[in-house]
């Protein structure tokens, strides 16, 4: 039987309560070093609108991993301005989406390797050398967008 638990979406109440916990001085620590507030403009509406969501930092680039049928990651088709609160501290960048089943699959494959418990999330399998299975990447790579978000300095 598949895992389809990568499928699940949080309820709305569960993002105000995340929300929140990330902007208190003292909880955020529980949860800051994985999740983080994304702020930004809504490409229609001229809204703003910010959401938690999970995140990946190697440098000056931020690696976001969502499910294409969640239509936040929209925004950011054409490269746009974000602001995030990660770790206690807010930042600035430039965010776009990779759709690219091409460009997205060596991403999806190393952050898999580097972050077990996303594998386990997205029902990607690990090799004994903690290498993704490939036929599960390249199963799940046409489902998910990759947000890339590069630093202000």
């Amino acid at each position: 039987m598949q895992n389809r638990s990568w499928e699940w979406t949080p309820p709305p109440t569960m993002n105000r309560v995340m929300s929140t916990v990330l902007r208190l001085p003292v909880l955020h620590r529980m949860m800051s070093k994985e999740i983080l507030l994304l702020t930004f403009t809504g490409r229609k509406s001229g809204k703003k609108f910010t959401t938690p969501v999970g995140y990946f930092r190697e440098g000056n680039t931020v690696t976001l991993l969502t499910k294409q049928f969640r239509p936040w990651w929209r925004n950011f088709i054409n490269a746009a301005p974000v602001q995030m609160r990660m770790e206690g501290k807010t930042a600035k960048g430039t965010a776009k989406a990779l759709t690219d089943t091409a460009t997205i699959t060596p991403i999806i494959a190393n952050l898999m390797e580097k972050h077990p418990r996303e594998a386990q999330i997205y029902g990607v399998g690990l090799l004994p050398d903690g290498k993704p299975n490939m036929d599960d990447v390249n199963r799940i790579a046409p489902k998910v967008v990759i947000i890339q978000i590069t630093l202000e300095k």
